[in-house]
């Protein structure tokens, strides 16, 4: 089985007020949002082939496989293994220059996780999340507090 997935985090945190307008404080809470920051290379499934950790988060693999890889923009060396780079435009209007693709070849069961422990000020506040799966049996989990969608 041939599973690609594209995560893009736009993570937007907004904090409604007493007259409940809304402040963007996304970079008040969270380290690199959308992943422009640097990026450390978190593990080689293969010499040729990395899994990257963004400034600011923290990365868990398991279950990979030697051909998995993640790339986080065209300027990566594996950039061209990423099948539907067409939808390039519509990701970066909504991200950034910078997003997380992920790649699981051939590995089943194979789990990538992203996570980032904040603590906000009490007040109700939106996450903004965007991604694309390019496989019908791919998932993505958002979790935020102990809940998922």
């Amino acid at each position: 089985m041939d599973l690609r997935k594209l995560l893009c985090f736009a993570a937007v945190a907004a904090m409604g007020g007493s007259t409940w307008a809304q402040k963007d404080v996304t970079s008040t809470y969270i380290t690199n949002p959308s992943f422009e920051g640097s990026i450390s290379v978190y593990q080689n499934p293969r010499s040729d082939r990395a899994i990257y950790q963004p400034e600011g988060w923290t990365v868990s693999y398991s279950n990979g496989n030697e051909w998995d890889m993640t790339a986080l923009n065209k300027d990566e060396s594996n950039w061209g293994n990423f099948s539907n780079r067409a939808k390039l435009s519509e990701v970066e209007s909504n991200c950034g220059s910078n997003t997380y693709w992920v790649r699981y070849r051939w590995g089943k069961n194979v789990n990538i996780t992203l996570s980032q422990d904040i603590t906000l000020l009490a007040g109700s506040y939106s996450l903004n999340f965007y991604g694309y799966l390019n496989s019908s049996s791919a998932t993505a989990t958002v979790s935020v507090a102990g809940q998922s969608t």
